[in-house]
């Protein structure tokens, strides 16, 4: 299981301050070894941390996750809550599949959010206006 932040971006000029408001942290959890997510599981068992994130976006084929949390938490609880969906996902890890999360985010509040989803893989490096609107 791989874990990864993005680095800080160039909309961020000035460090974070530990629980400031207005900014996000992005996480972005994937399978390794040809694994993939069982996604359903995962959601399910991640479900009392749901009300600290602001998306929970799912890959076209359950191989990731990318997941933001407001830097307003602070540091102990954004870590608390990244170690806990870490963890679980070492649990939700199972060999490949390639099914299509798409009917599992309909069943899920708005925060959960599927490929087909601009939010799922635009980001502000792509040439496009979605982000300066």
């Amino acid at each position: 299981m791989g874990l990864s932040t993005r680095s800080q971006q160039r909309w961020c000029p000035e460090a974070l301050e530990d629980g400031k408001p207005g900014y996000l942290y992005d996480f972005y959890l994937f399978a390794q070894d040809g694994r993939a997510l069982d996604l359903a599981y995962l959601l399910d068992r991640t479900r009392p941390r749901h009300k600290h994130l602001v998306h929970l976006c799912l890959d076209h084929d359950e191989r990731s996750v990318r997941f933001t949390v407001p830097t307003v938490l602070g540091s102990t609880a954004v870590i608390e809550i990244v170690q806990f969906i870490y963890d679980t996902a070492l649990y939700a890890a199972r060999p490949g599949s390639s099914r299509s999360p798409d009917k599992l985010v309909d069943a899920w509040p708005e925060y959960v959010i599927g490929p087909r989803n601009p939010l799922t893989f635009l980001e502000p490096s792509m040439d496009c206006s979605f982000f300066s609107a």
